[in-house]
Order: structure tokens, then sequence, then C-alpha cells
């Protein structure tokens, strides 16, 4: 409809992306034309470090729909909230900080999310933390998130705030989608 020619999307989506360019590819096909664009899968650099699994059962992905509270990190948290999250991560018994997702699934976990936030590869946070104890390295995570959801926190409470804004972009958006698809459609 919006005829996407990239589109980014995690590790667990590649299988949707295929699927809708099998189908643009067999429509072009059958009626000789090229109106469905064939979409182009955008990865992220790393992405194992990029899959946020929840922080309660680590095996399982990150949701706002988890019962749990303390399964995510929402970005209204304030920071003793995250302390908390983040210092309650499932992790092991091993005191040490390294990266295995398969024996080490909690810890893994949050050198991921670590990973991400630092712009560095899981590689390097072990690295950085080696001969750390995870309760260290669990203050560090807290520290860096504090640090990198301040500016987001900040500008979440300005647009919330501003009710008459938000209601304009999404008016603007609407108009936008449906000018889009109308053009796609005709």
């Amino acid at each position: 409809l919006y005829r996407s020619t990239h589109v980014p999307v995690g590790e667990d989506q590649i299988q949707h992306l295929e699927l809708a360019r099998n189908t643009a590819e067999v429509f072009n096909k059958t009626y000789s034309t090229d109106f469905m664009k064939i979409p182009e899968l955008i990865l992220p650099p790393e992405a194992g470090a990029c899959r946020v699994m929840n922080l309660r059962e680590p095996l399982e992905k990150m949701s706002k729909s988890s019962q749990s509270e303390f399964s995510r990190i929402n970005l209204s948290d304030i920071p003793s909230a995250v302390k908390s999250k983040i210092l309650r991560a499932v992790t092991d018994d091993e005191s040490r900080v390294s990266f295995d997702p398969d024996t080490r699934p909690g810890v893994s976990n949050l050198v991921s999310i670590y990973a991400s936030y630092s712009d560095k590869t899981v590689g390097l946070v072990c690295q950085e933390f080696e001969g750390k104890t995870t309760h260290e390295f669990k203050i560090a995570l807290h520290d860096l998130l504090i640090d990198k959801l301040h500016k987001y926190q900040t500008e979440y409470n300005r647009i919330i705030s501003e009710r008459g804004y938000v209601l304009e972009v999404l008016q603007q958006g609407k108009r936008q989608a449906l000018e889009i698809a109308e053009e796609n459609t005709e």
C-alpha cells in the first residue's frame, strides 16, 4: 500500500518480510507488472545485541504485555524503578560478566542491553567488565540507562504535556497516509 522499498526489522520479523517479498514477486509476475515493490530487509548491525529479553524470564522477549512490571524497563520509569528492575534481573550463580546466551541467558541479556546503549559490541562490554561482579555490572548498566533514557524521558514528558501538539501530529500523519494510500490504489 505504501510501496516501501526498505524495511528495518529484527531477527524475529524476517519471516514476515520474506512473506511480503514473495507475495509481491508472485503478484508482479502473475500480472506482468512492477506495481508491488519488493522490500529490502534492513537488519541492525549486531542483530543478537538488539533482541532485548524479559528481565525476569530471559528466554522470553521483553514485552509491555508481560504481567510483571519487573520484566521490562519502561520509558516512563523513574531512576529508582530502573535500578530496582536491573538489580532484580535474573542472572545466575556465577559472579563474572560474560556473554553466552545458551548457558547464561540472563547475564547475556544484560550485556546485550549494555552493548546496545553504549554502541559497543558484546565482546567489548565483556572485556570492559572483566574481573567485575555481575552486581557491579548491573550498577553500571543502571547508570548507563539512566543517562541514555533521560533525554527520551524529557522529550516524552514535553510531548505528552502538549495534548494539542500530539493531536495535530496524529492528524497530519493521517492526512499523509491517506494521500499516499489513495495515490497507490488508483
